[in-house]
């Protein structure tokens, strides 16, 4: 299996199962509260900072999976 794969598999996983559940429950989580009535302010701004952690995750990822693929067509670019 090429590095490239194993990489990108990694990357993958970990958004598939940490970065995205953990994002969309918070948003949920504030969703319950407002259709209950209640205005929780902390959890949407708990909510809020989640997805911007995920996007700051995803842009990390986005750049670790450029640096694979860019070492794959020029290794020695990576020492």
């Amino acid at each position: 299996m090429a590095v490239s794969e194993v990489g990108g598999r990694e990357v993958e996983a970990q958004i598939r199962e940490q970065i995205v559940p953990t994002a969309e429950s918070w948003v949920a989580r504030a969703g319950r509260r407002f259709d209950a009535g209640e205005t929780d302010v902390f959890v949407v701004l708990r909510a809020r900072q989640r997805l911007a952690e995920a996007r700051v995750t995803l842009v990390e990822a986005e750049d670790r999976l450029d640096l694979i693929c860019r070492s794959a067509r020029e290794p020695e670019l990576i020492r």
